[in-house]
């Protein structure tokens, strides 16, 4: 075989690689002038949840300043979270090398999730300034740690000593065999206390959290028991995270909420009496309740689990007492109950009434909202046509000041009696008005048997000229909410609020919510069209406190000067006095009302935002409104009150697009015209009927799904609609239990 000789260029290369072998390596090149020749370095370490409250955390490395003075390394300040930090300076361009470890209660150092020992860090800084952040896995031994870890981590509650000690009782000798003082738990970070355990992989554990005994075990939110804590223990680092809700020496908080009749005095004292320490024994004043708002009182006590209570409600005046009596007349037997822990117990007095009994003979409660600018010093009288009613004397029969700025009185009739009465202010000069201060007929009233209320609402008196606004519990506003659309104008919102929902004892129940159109007439006759507005806040606010529709949000949107653009589906121009021709904007009205007010409405108040839960209502064109952004927005809008509706606009299109469905949607729909309405507005019966058999043709049922009315002589007005508007949200909002 011939042996071939190395070419020119592998002699070459050998030379170069020879020489480059004897030559020393290049220095680091010099600092360029003006450079600092140290960076400022900021470790920021964050740790397990199981690191003691009192370890010391030490960044330990090749350079002076990660040595210390006592050789342990640069001290790291805890932050907050799990979160170390600490700064340092160190020399640019020079590789440092260092560790992480932590001395109290004991030395250990960083392991990774196997328990192996993390291996020293490299570190080269080139800038002036620098952020170092790195997380430890776990603690160990510096010969690191293998083999299976159960790692406990338990919060307990704000209510716990500082100084208390925190155990684990579980079924294995590791976990104390049972005993309630079984394993002692140390004091971890964020307010939380921990223990390491090492338990066999597959272990079935059950346990318990105790503060040393079993009578300070820890129990569920509301005081109840609950069931053995279990964790199947596996290979390696398993953490397990309980979070206790409280302790069992922990008295329980139980929240009476009492709602009373609306005729109830406003300077009354709402008592529980019984034979409990926390009414004051048999013989004490019992426990005064605080009055909230509306009708409601309530007082929250502390009390044992399982205490038994009997106690009867009362209510005290200076010149009398009252028992609770149901709508009969009967003394209402004593209440009871036991103690199950944190809860709020619900008691809704039908009536008060002497020791005695109430007797069955036919009562009359007159409950009576004046307006706003009635004087404060005024009192407020019924003048009617019988003996109790002051036989027409303007000044003879005084009603008493109960409740939410109300005024009332209790009277016996005879049944069948037909009353005719007005409210006065004590002479017929201040005699009640209509919204416009004009004549109003006397109000009448046939009583029937046993114990019943009428609900007045006063518009206006006859010596007080200006209009007043009428607003009847929690109400707020949106001013100048522009929509995104330069179509669609700037408006107001007004926001009404069920009675309860700014009370001290509901802070989570969320309620369903109704958006009404033509919002300037619904609550504040100042602002209504023709001075007349629904008193929707009065009727909701009695509705509500009486337990006959479920407490809703109404979030009324005022209208604009587009209404009817903005209120119709299509053009229709045969009525330039609502800008028919520039009809067809409801959809980006709807877009509007979804996209931007609805998120704000949801985001500010505690509301259920689901579509079941929300509804559309208005009136006219406001129910032509109505009916279309249901259809056409089912997923949001589940709840529709389509009042008096203008089916006529653009040759009846509302009709055409319900046949054009390809079925039945998810609509709840009240559907209503007045009998007379065709006499002085384009709104008929019969077009109405021809939406209602198109929507039974889709499957909507009659009164079930789709309630459909006919008023008898209603006509085409505030006070039409105002007058039924109790009947719309009975049928939307049906009471349910508290959520």
């Amino acid at each position: 075989m011939t042996q071939r000789s190395p070419s020119r260029f592998s002699l070459l290369l050998l030379l170069a690689l020879t020489a480059l072998a004897g030559c020393d390596p290049k220095p680091t090149p010099p600092m360029p002038p003006g450079e600092q020749p140290y960076t400022e370095v900021q470790f920021d370490v964050t740790v397990p949840a199981e690191t003691p409250v009192e370890a010391s955390v030490f960044i330990k490395g090749s350079d002076p300043s990660l040595t210390g003075a006592s050789n342990k390394g640069l001290e790291l300040v805890f932050q907050g979270g799990n979160v170390y930090s600490g700064k340092t300076r160190l020399p640019k361009r020079t590789d440092i090398t260092y560790t992480v470890h932590l001395d109290k209660p004991e030395a250990q150092v960083a392991l990774d999730a196997a328990g192996v020992v993390v291996p020293t860090r490299t570190l080269r800084v080139e800038q002036d300034e620098e952020k170092v952040s790195l997380t430890v896995e776990r603690w160990g031994p510096a010969t690191g740690d293998t083999q299976a870890r159960t790692v406990f981590l338990v919060a307990v509650p704000e209510t716990t000593e500082p100084d208390a000690s925190i155990y684990l009782s579980g079924n294995v000798a590791e976990l104390g065999g049972g005993k309630p003082d079984g394993v002692k738990l140390y004091k971890a970070m964020n307010s939380r206390y921990a223990t390491v355990l090492a338990i066999a992989p597959g272990t079935s554990l059950e346990f318990k959290v105790t503060r040393g005994s079993m009578g300070t075990e820890e129990k569920g939110a509301r005081g109840e028991d609950i069931a053995s804590r279990t964790h199947q223990t596996g290979s390696g680092l398993q953490r397990v995270e309980v979070s206790v809700a409280r302790w069992a020496d922990v008295p329980s908080a139980l929240t009476f909420k009492v709602t009373v009749p609306p005729e109830t005095p406003a300077d009354a004292k709402v008592v529980l009496k019984g034979a409990h320490a926390v009414f004051g024994g048999a013989t004490g004043a019992g426990l005064e309740l605080t009055y909230e708002s509306g009708t409601t009182f309530s007082a929250s006590v502390s009390l044992a689990r399982g205490a038994a209570l009997a106690f009867d409600t009362r209510l005290t005046q200076p010149s009398q007492q009252q028992v609770e009596l149901d709508m009969a007349g009967a003394v209402r037997p004593t209440r009871t109950h036991q103690v199950k822990g944190d809860e709020t117990l619900n008691v809704v007095v039908e009536r008060w009434g002497p020791e005695t009994g109430g007797g069955s003979e036919p009562r009359l409660a007159f409950v009576v909202t004046v307006p706003s600018n009635t004087p404060t010093e005024s009192t407020i009288y019924v003048a009617g046509n019988q003996t109790q009613i002051g036989g027409w004397n303007p000044g003879a029969v005084p009603l008493y000041k109960a409740l939410n700025g109300r005024y009332a009185i209790v009277l016996s009739f005879a049944e069948g009696t037909s009353l005719e009465y007005k409210l006065t202010r004590g002479s017929w000069p201040t005699v009640e008005k209509g919204p416009a201060g004009e004549e109003i007929s006397n109000r009448t009233y046939t009583t029937r048997s046993g114990y019943e209320r009428t609900f007045v609402i006063v518009a206006r008196w006859a010596d007080i000229n200006s209009v007043p606004g009428v607003l009847t519990g929690n109400i707020e506003y949106l001013r100048d909410v522009t929509p995104t659309n330069t179509l669609l104008k700037k408006r107001d919102v007004i926001i009404w609020l069920p009675p309860d929902y700014n009370t001290n004892t509901n802070t989570t129940r969320r309620y369903p919510v109704l958006y009404m159109h033509d919002g300037q007439n619904l609550m504040d006759a100042t602002k209504a069209f023709a001075g007349v507005e629904w008193g929707v806040d009065e009727t909701a606010q009695q509705l509500v406190e009486s337990g006959q529709v479920e407490p809703v949000i109404i979030v009324g949107v005022y209208n604009t000067s587009d209404r009817g653009p903005e209120y119709t589906q299509v053009p229709d121009a045969r009525y330039p006095e609502v800008d028919g021709a520039n009809g067809g904007r409801a959809d980006l009205y709807g877009q509007f009302l979804i996209n931007e007010l609805k998120p704000v409405i949801d985001g500010k108040y505690r509301t259920k935002p689901e579509a079941q839960y929300t509804g559309l209502a208005g009136s006219s064109l406001g129910g032509l409104v109505s009916m279309y952004l249901g259809m056409k927005n089912p997923g949001t809008f589940n709840r529709l009150g389509v009042v008096s509706p203008s089916v006529f606009w653009g040759n009846n299109n509302i009709v055409t697009q319900v046949n054009a469905l390809p079925g039945k949607l998810p609509l709840r729909i009240w559907l209503d015209i007045g009998t007379n309405e065709g006499s002085s507005s384009q709104e008929t019966v019969e077009d109405t009927l021809a939406l209602r058999d198109a929507l039974v043709g889709k499957g909507w049922v009659l009164d079930n799904d789709l309630k459909y009315t006919e008023v008898p002589g209603g006509v085409h007005s505030e006070a039409a609609w105002a007058a039924r508007f109790g009947d719309i949200l009975k049928y939307l909002y049906p009471p349910v239990s508290a959520q």
